[in-house]
């Protein structure tokens, strides 16, 4: 493996152990009791499969043995994100930390979108620039010029 490879890798797994250890639900918002289950089982199998391309919202569901067609609006009631939002947050926030990482500069954009399992760069990009209003080489090119 190479040293970038190696470098990817252990940012990421920081960023995953820093979001297992963080309270992702919203403050001042109490939680009924049935649903604390849930959304605790949501957010443990997006945290430890974030970096899967397979994970979808279906297969958040379809893990979880979640029923019903109001998953989705509970879990943005309770955690300010739908699932979907949430999964992309978290991948582009992933990918702020390697693209600032020096030991990572000539890693490509493409690259970094793959890693945090953008299917297409495109789709990285527009998410990315949808989150940070700025294309993730701009905000790469600011973070490194400091």
């Amino acid at each position: 493996m190479e040293a970038e490879d190696v470098h990817i890798h252990e940012t990421l797994d920081k960023y995953r152990q820093e979001l297992r250890d963080s309270n992702q639900l919203r403050e001042n918002v109490r939680v009924r009791r049935d649903y604390l289950p849930l959304l605790l089982r949501s957010l443990a199998f997006i945290f430890n499969h974030l970096y899967d391309s397979a994970l979808t919202v279906g297969l958040l569901r379809e893990a979880c043995g979640i029923n019903g067609h109001d998953f989705s609006g509970i879990f943005k009631f309770y955690v300010g994100r739908s699932p979907a939002e949430f999964i992309n947050y978290h991948r582009v926030e992933a990918a702020k930390q390697l693209l600032q990482d020096t030991r990572l500069k000539t890693v490509s954009i493409s690259m970094i979108g793959a890693s945090v399992r953008f299917r297409r760069p495109s789709t990285f990009s527009k998410a990315f620039k949808r989150q940070e209003g700025v294309p993730p080489s701009a905000w790469r090119k600011k973070q490194l010029s400091w």
